[in-house]
């Protein structure tokens, strides 16, 4: 579990309330694990206010309420490993199906 406060240091570590952010994550491919596929998994959800997301080609999404959480995984159980990324603003085609971003 990940949870995210941004503060001004300036202000002495005041709460600050961003218009706007962005989280990404790489890599959500799968691979056989003892003859049985295994596929990587995260899931988000806002406390407070909503998130818009974009989903790869290959990534599956489960739920509609971000309060509630929204999980999004590989679609297949076995499809391979996808080169993991360097630069997430230079991706290629495979790694970008098996990505998601989300705009909180």
């Amino acid at each position: 579990s990940v949870s995210m406060r941004f503060v001004d240091p300036s202000r002495g570590d005041s709460d600050v309330t961003l218009p706007a952010f962005y989280v990404s994550a790489f890599d959500l491919d799968s691979s056989k694990s003892n003859s049985i596929g295994s596929r990587e998994r995260v899931e988000f959800r806002a406390d407070t206010g909503t998130f818009t997301y974009t989903a790869g080609a290959k990534i599956d999404v489960s739920g509609t309420d971000s309060s509630d959480g929204i999980a999004f995984k590989n679609e297949y159980s076995f499809s391979g490993p996808v080169r993991n990324p360097k630069k997430g603003l230079d991706l290629s085609d495979e790694q970008l199906d098996v990505s998601v971003t989300m705009l909180f």
